[in-house]
């Protein structure tokens, strides 16, 4: 973020007073956010927010170069903590970020405040940042004066190369910087041991001044620095570090597009400030993982959905039956015949909505999970997507799992989908979340 660092630097402003930035975690997990910046105090670089869980953080007015960033899949105690994406060097504490991918937001405070959403680290988890209190929009005409910028992305639409799998079975999008000094990534796809082996290819992918620099990256005084400077440099010396001289994906992509085309105004890599900084005066600021209640579903796998609650001692995995019926009931559990086990396949141009799919058990036979119309409230499966909505399944996080709601196609009927008490093994629609836990599903990636 080079325009936001060279803001800062030319700060005058002498006058501190509180901002207030409200961190919020809407994700259906744990996350150990990550943080460093001028001005911050200790137990502000590292803390825990459970499931729908906040905290306000008070920052001077001129907070310079702050960021902030998810951290996941961790382990650890006291003041350890090791984590898979956006690691602080196994520190519960961060002065740094060390673990990539990492989804993360910068911000400077002063007289206007900048603000960025970045990807350059690579993709992690959705996040958002808006607004708010009372503050002055300097230029109203702007799509980047004071509005709220947002990035969420399935990471399974990255190239293969840059897909990292993480052993608690999410998912993240790493950067073609990231994935080139990812050894296990290099293992896996020989694209990107070359591309690491050539140390100008290396420098260039991550816009670092490359291997004949010396001791300074001087952008305008030595043509050997030129990978690490932007491509809007002057006098001729900058342009080499240019997107579009990137060697391209094994699908033929410019790396940056798969971060950039589902986020388009977020940094997609270090020197796209033309479409990526947001300005505001004045304003305090909610910073959400997860703005759209984002469910983290790893569509490359199938999943086991039991009922949260309200059952004791009774089935609880969501079943179908094998081909001779289209019913749709609670077994006691997975059997490995693939007939507990269901894929979630987005639907396309809707936000957390899927058609919920049986892959196995059921050769040839209906797949789809399905609803009736309002004469009933019966679940059984069929055949395809038939465009009404009572096959699309919206996903919201819901106490330690998820409701999983209708799309459409019963409008003003029961649109929860829901199981009976222990007299039943029922699975059916209900009409909202009556808290028993019989409306909220767990899903455990196979």
């Amino acid at each position: 973020m080079r325009s936001i660092t060279a803001v800062a630097a030319l700060a005058l402003v002498s006058v501190v007073s509180a901002r207030q930035l409200n961190v919020i975690n809407q994700c259906p997990y744990t996350i150990w956010p990550g943080a460093y910046g001028n001005g911050l105090t200790n137990d502000q670089t590292g803390f825990q927010l459970a499931p729908g869980a906040s905290r306000v953080l008070n920052v001077p007015d001129n907070l310079n170069a702050f960021r902030i960033w998810p951290r996941t899949a961790c382990s650890g105690s006291g003041s350890t903590l090791n984590c898979e994406s956006g690691d602080c060097g196994g520190r519960f504490q961060c002065s740094g970020i060390t673990g990539q991918p990492a989804t993360l937001i910068e911000m400077t405070l002063g007289s206007q405040d900048y603000y960025d959403l970045s990807n350059v680290d690579g993709f992690s988890v959705p996040m958002g940042i808006t607004p708010t209190g009372s503050y002055t929009n300097p230029n109203p005409n702007s799509i980047y004066s004071c509005a709220s910028a947002e990035c969420s992305m399935d990471p399974n639409t990255c190239v293969p190369e840059l897909v990292k799998r993480h052993s608690d079975g999410t998912v993240t999008c790493l950067s073609i910087c990231s994935a080139i000094n990812d050894a296990d990534q290099r293992a896996a796809f020989p694209i990107l041991q070359g591309f690491y082996n050539d140390v100008n290819t290396a420098a260039l992918l991550c816009c670092s001044c490359g291997p004949n620099c010396g001791a300074g990256c001087g952008c305008y005084t030595s043509s050997n620095c030129l990978y690490g400077c932007s491509p809007y440099a002057t006098a001729g010396m900058g342009g080499v570090c240019d997107v579009t001289k990137w060697p391209l994906s094994s699908q033929g992509r410019q790396y940056n597009t798969y971060l950039k085309y589902p986020c388009p105004n977020s940094y997609s890599w270090p020197f796209d400030d033309n479409t990526s900084t947001e300005i505001c005066v004045g304003a305090n600021y909610d910073i959400t993982f997860c703005p759209s209640g984002g469910t983290a579903i790893d569509t490359s796998k199938t999943y086991t959905i039991r009922v949260a609650g309200g059952r004791s001692g009774c089935s609880t995995y969501l079943s179908v039956a094998s081909c001779g019926s289209n019913l749709v009931d609670l077994y006691n559990v997975d059997d490995g015949s693939g007939r507990q086990r269901f894929q979630f396949v987005p639907v396309p141009g809707k936000t957390n909505t899927y058609n919920i799919l049986v892959p196995g058990g059921r050769s040839g036979c209906n797949a789809y999970l399905s609803t009736a119309d309002c004469s009933s409230n019966l679940v059984d499966l069929y055949n395809h997507d038939d465009g009404s909505g009572r096959q699309e399944w919206i996903l919201t996080p819901a106490g330690n799992g998820y409701n999983i709601k209708i799309s459409g196609g019963r409008s003003g009927c029961g649109g929860f989908l829901s199981s009976a008490s222990c007299g039943s093994n029922l699975v059916d629609m209900y009409s909202f979340d009556d808290e028993s836990g019989r409306q909220e599903w767990i899903l455990t990636p196979v």
